[in-house]
């Protein structure tokens, strides 16, 4: 599989090596916030991995449907203009896979958060409440992976509303607490508080060699896919 990297920060260079160490080939790499113009390097690539920022994330997605060039993403934080990117995907019949969080773990996680909500959602004495913490330098908060647990808590309890932050929090919505402290990879927790005791559900990420191999392993499921669509990781592991 020949790969063009687009966003070249910790997860960028960290597929390098290991695509390179699993015998992929890096055809093309995309350093810059400026956007991504048309070569030859890029046209022989045969899929894009996309790992920027939200602020370059939609265009990104964007231009690899225009140019025919499957892409999996990993960023997080534009799901606002999820129409854009999925009007791209109808308009070019590209292949596009999104993921807030290629882990396996994560995603088993999800699952098993929204099984323990369906056990919650009548305990009117447990109060449910979301953490979230990473590195310094992530620029969304919550994290991608925390809406995502939102989402997946939900499922199992239709009572829950919508989420907000810490500092914006109302009666209404269930709190979600972002840190960001130096180092950290990646931990999620849903908190059921109650007055006697409280029950923590918690993925807690040792490293991003989990996410890589994540992003690889749907590269190399989406370049399967004969049909165009806008597929996400969970169907990669088959929980959809």
């Amino acid at each position: 599989m020949r790969v063009a990297l687009l966003g070249y920060g910790k997860m960028g260079k960290t597929l390098h090596k290991t695509l390179e160490e699993q015998g992929h080939t890096i055809g093309f790499i995309h350093e810059t916030q400026d956007g991504i113009e048309v070569s030859d390097p890029l046209l022989s690539c045969d899929m894009a991995i996309e790992f920027t920022g939200p602020e370059n994330a939609v265009q990104n997605l964007i231009f690899c449907a225009e140019q025919g060039l499957p892409v999996v993403s990993g960023t997080t934080g534009w799901l606002d203009q999820w129409n854009e990117v999925q009007t791209a995907q109808r308009n070019h019949q590209a292949k596009i896979l999104y993921g807030s969080n290629f882990s396996l773990g994560v995603q088993l996680f999800l699952e098993a958060a929204k099984n323990l909500a369906q056990l919650m959602k009548d305990r009117g004495d447990f109060k449910l409440y979301l953490e979230e913490t990473h590195h310094l330098e992530k620029k969304d908060a919550p994290s991608g992976t925390a809406i995502s647990l939102f989402d997946a808590l939900k499922q199992g309890d239709s009572s829950l509303n919508q989420w907000s932050l810490d500092n914006d929090k109302t009666p209404d919505t269930t709190t979600i607490k972002a840190f960001r402290e130096q180092g950290a990879i990646g931990n999620h927790q849903a908190i059921w508080d109650g007055a006697i005791d409280y029950i923590k559900l918690e993925h807690h990420a040792k490293s991003r060699q989990g996410f890589v191999q994540g992003a690889i392993d749907s590269a190399e499921w989406l370049i399967q896919q004969q049909k165009p669509g806008l597929y996400s990781v969970r169907d990669v592991l088959g929980l959809t």
